[in-house]
Formats: C-alpha cells, structure tokens, sequence
C-alpha cells in the first residue's frame, strides 16, 4: 500500500505533470483572453477593422508564449522549481524582448492578413485567386519563424533585434524540421477548428501540449548553436533536478 500512495509512484508523477501542464495552459489562457476576444469579435463582425489591436495586446500574450515555453522546458520536462512559480518567472524574465519581438511578429502577420483579404475581395471579386496564395505562403513563413521566436526568447538572453535576427536564420537554416514543426502546427489549429463544439475544453490542454511536442525538436536544434561547455552545464543541471 505504501508504494502504491508513494509520492514518487510513476502514476503520481504522471497525475503531477498532468496537473502542471492544465495550471501552466490556464496562465497562458488568461493573458491571451485580451487578444482571442479582439479576434472573436472581427470574425463574428466579419469586420477586421480592430484586429490590429492584436498588436497592443502581444504585451500580454508574448511574455505568456515565452513564459510557457519556459516552464514546459525547465518544469515539465527537467522538474526545476514550481509551475506558477517558474511561469511567471520566465514571463516577467522574458517580458520586454517578448513584447516588442511579439509586436514585429504579430504586425507582419496581420499585414499578410490584411493583403490576403484585399486581394481576396477587391481583386478576385471574393475568389481565392493565385495571388492570394503569396500572402497565405508568407503568413505560414511568418507562423513557422514565430514557433522558434518565443522558445528564443524564453532560452536565451538576448535583445528584441537580435532574438528576431537569429531565429529567422535559424529558422531557414533548419528548414526540413522547420517545416515539420509548422505541420504539427496547422495540424493541432485544424483539430481546434474542426472540433470547434469542444473549443473550449481543448483550448485548456491544446496549446501547452501542441508546445510541448514542439519543444522536443525546438531544444535539438537549439542545441547545436550552444557550446559544448554550455550543453554539459545544462545537463549537469538537469541531471541534479531529475535525481
């Protein structure tokens, strides 16, 4: 009986990473309720004229994106400190490169939006025509850099400029799993879509989990941009937390 209420039982340890991720998907949540009601509203108005509001509200949702990442990387993942703790931790570290490297990100895809529906309705008379797919190409570019902006951001310590810098190179320089994380992407935003009747309970465990298959891929690819004195003090690290 003792091994089966034992703390350290691999049932408990599982109940206990379940639970993290539900508390850390519910933090992200409420900073983003700002930007996901300004979308809710331009989709049922059929109005997009307050949509570029989304950019003012990256104050909240890229500290919450990069203080996510953070946690699943550190907490989840490697069991260092306290999932409330550690979030709001990595979204206070992260938060004045997140907001302004979030602000870039967000302007560039509502521009894509925006010359995507132009093109749509005043060009092609409400047709999707060639030309549309440009800007639908250049907003998946832009969702496939943003993957890697956020973890960036949440893992290392650098300026808005050079965080954005960095992660469009590595981005392109790793296009193949670039690719595949952006797959993982539209395949989870597409189970969101599609399940919409269910939004609401997925929208409290799909982001943290889409994050965390896509930190798996993310941390390699990291990895072979740090030293090798940086890996083995990482590890080292995480060694001592996970014993």
């Amino acid at each position: 009986m003792d091994r089966i209420f034992n703390a350290d039982n691999g049932f408990f340890r599982a109940l206990s990473k379940i639970i993290d991720c539900i508390a850390v998907n519910f933090c992200w949540l409420m900073c983003n309720i700002p930007t996901a009601f300004i979308i809710y509203l331009c989709i049922a108005a059929k109005n997009f004229i307050l949509l570029p509001l989304v950019i003012v509200f990256m104050v909240l949702s890229g500290p919450a994106t990069s203080g996510m990442y953070y946690v699943i990387v550190k907490n989840i993942r490697n069991n260092h400190g306290y999932c409330w703790q550690e979030f709001w931790n990595g979204f206070k570290n992260s938060f004045k490169v997140a907001f302004f490297a979030g602000m870039a990100f967000s302007a560039f895809l509502l521009l894509m939006v925006f010359d995507f529906y132009a093109v749509y309705a005043y060009v092609y008379n409400n047709h999707i025509g060639p030309f549309c797919w440009v800007f639908v190409i250049m907003a998946l570019v832009c969702i496939m850099w943003g993957i890697y902006l956020f973890a960036y951001i949440a893992r290392f310590n650098d300026s808005a400029k050079v965080a954005i810098k960095n992660t469009i190179i590595i981005a392109l320089g790793n296009l193949p799993k670039s690719l595949v994380q952006l797959l993982i992407f539209l395949i989870f935003a597409l189970a969101f879509y599609l399940l919409w009747p269910l939004s609401f309970v997925g929208a409290f465990f799909l982001p943290v989990l889409l994050t965390l298959l896509e930190s798996y891929l993310i941390e390699k690819t990291f990895r072979k941009y740090m030293s090798e004195e940086d890996i083995q003090a990482e590890d080292e690290r995480n060694r001592e937390f996970k014993n």
